[in-house]
């Protein structure tokens, strides 16, 4: 069969996207190697208007996959709506963590959702279209107005292709940078899947049980991408980088012949935050470290189900500081019980330990405890989801307020932190020697060039008003 797979674009205003799709990619691969001609059109990383969509010729396909996130909702339901009106008779197949919203997408002309891991399913679908039979048995998918069992989490990873690079337009992503402090040209690369914490607000498309790539695996798709692409930096998107410490001291030692600089994200209770680990991880080329913190206040990583305190995150911090690696995170602002008084501890937290504060909405997402708090609330009603879903972008997008503060003051003191934080001379200055701290004077000037070169073209390519 003829098949077609879309990446559609994250941020519309975003026209020069740096995260490679990574999870569409893996599904190219996987259709390719069971004999389909497959064609990729990455409207992510090359944009389209409406009308250049409609002449893409989707009658020439057999299958028609899309895969993207939650917040891509509106603009892919119009897409299966473009699909239909050209090509009634190409099956529509939505996958990735779009799959929460899938009575949606079902009632909006998808033929099949595939939820979770959607290696083995779409073998599974692809089989039985292609055998004209009956998708009743297919575990792990949605067809027709109702849901199959769940399907059971792949166990080995190493049994899964590496993404077809060839099929997108991969050289796109290389020319944005996805860490500014890591080397150019950089790429993401995923090497585990799971995770077996339980924060309210998150949906886990992967499950709870952790599993990782063998060493080997991994360090041959990233011999790869250097040789293919010439790649210098390599970032690790996945939300539990440092589970494993075994495994990660196995890994740093055989990634340091790679000659690589790279970055990743942890938690701030991982068993990877000593000094030992720390050291052969800067040896192998590590950068730095990424921490979803999301909260200072105590009563609101409480909410959250979070699991960890501040005292964890300030020794988390100093640890890989004094390790000689950047230390990071990201926030979230709004949570339900979020008040003028708990915004300020993060605010401080961030000034008294130099820390830039991106600051994210707090968004309730489909099967999440968040979004159920957020229905029996009365935050969402439930006749209005569908208008809910469709006004969801990015996190530093508002699109709910779910604290008891009224609009006005929850802006302005979102924009305040904001402010005091990042526009703040004793965190800029801090930052500025951090940098010198890592890369030396050479180095630090080099990101100052690239970081201002950046910043210039944006304004540059920003639409006129």
């Amino acid at each position: 069969m003829k098949v077609l797979l879309i990446n559609p674009p994250i941020r519309v205003i975003d026209e020069h996207p740096a995260n490679f799709p990574t999870g569409l990619a893996i599904i190219a691969a996987v259709i390719r190697e069971m004999g389909h001609k497959v064609e990729v059109i990455d409207l992510n990383a090359i944009r389209k208007s409406k009308e250049e969509i409609k002449e893409l010729g989707f009658e020439k396909y057999d299958v028609i996959g899309i895969g993207s996130l939650i917040s891509t909702y509106n603009y892919v339901k119009g897409l299966i709506k473009i699909i239909k009106e050209k090509s009634p008779k190409s099956k529509v197949i939505v996958g990735n963590s779009l799959a929460v919203l899938w009575k949606y997408l079902l009632k909006n002309g998808a033929d099949v959702v595939v939820h979770g891991e959607g290696e083995d399913a779409i073998k599974e679908v692809m089989n039985a279209l292609k055998s004209k039979k009956p998708l009743n048995k297919i575990k792990g998918i949605s067809y027709k107005g109702k849901r199959n069992p769940p399907r059971e989490l792949i166990r080995n990873l190493d049994e899964i292709p590496f993404p077809a690079y060839d099929l997108f337009p991969t050289k796109e992503y290389l020319k944005v940078p996805i860490d500014d402090a890591t080397a150019n040209p950089d790429i993401n690369i995923v090497v585990s899947r799971g995770c077996p914490y339980n924060c309210n607000y998150c949906y886990k498309n992967f499950g709870r049980v952790y599993r990782l790539r063998s060493v080997n695996n991994a360090l041959k798709e990233i011999k790869f991408l250097i040789e293919k692409y010439g790649v210098k930096a390599i970032v690790f998107p996945d939300d539990n980088f440092g589970i494993n410490n075994e495994w990660l001291l196995k890994f740093c030692e055989k990634l340091k012949r790679f000659n690589l600089e790279w970055g990743c994200m942890t938690r701030v209770d991982s068993p990877i935050l000593n000094k030992e680990t720390l050291k052969k991880m800067k040896e192998a080329g590590c950068k730095s470290i990424g921490f979803g913190l999301e909260s200072a206040s105590r009563k609101i990583l409480k909410n959250m189900n979070k699991g960890v305190t501040p005292d964890q995150m300030i020794k988390a911090i100093k640890v890989v500081r004094n390790s000689g690696i950047r230390g990071d995170g990201s926030w979230m602002y709004g949570y339900p019980g979020e008040t003028p008084e708990t915004a300020r501890e993060t605010i401080n937290f961030c000034y008294k330990y130099n820390l830039p504060l991106w600051w994210g909405y707090t968004t309730p997402y489909p099967e999440t405890a968040l979004w159920t708090w957020a229905i029996e609330n009365g935050k969402i009603k439930e006749s209005e989801i569908e208008e809910y879903i469709c006004k969801l972008n990015d996190v530093q997008d508002f699109t709910i307020n779910l604290t008891d503060m009224p609009d006005e003051q929850f802006h302005k003191l979102w924009k305040y932190g904001r402010n005091k934080i990042n526009k703040s001379f004793k965190v800029k200055f801090f930052r500025i020697g951090e940098y010198f701290k890592i890369y030396g004077l050479i180095g630090l000037m080099h990101k100052i060039v690239r970081y201002s070169f950046k910043n210039i073209k944006q304004i540059l390519n920003a639409p006129k008003k």
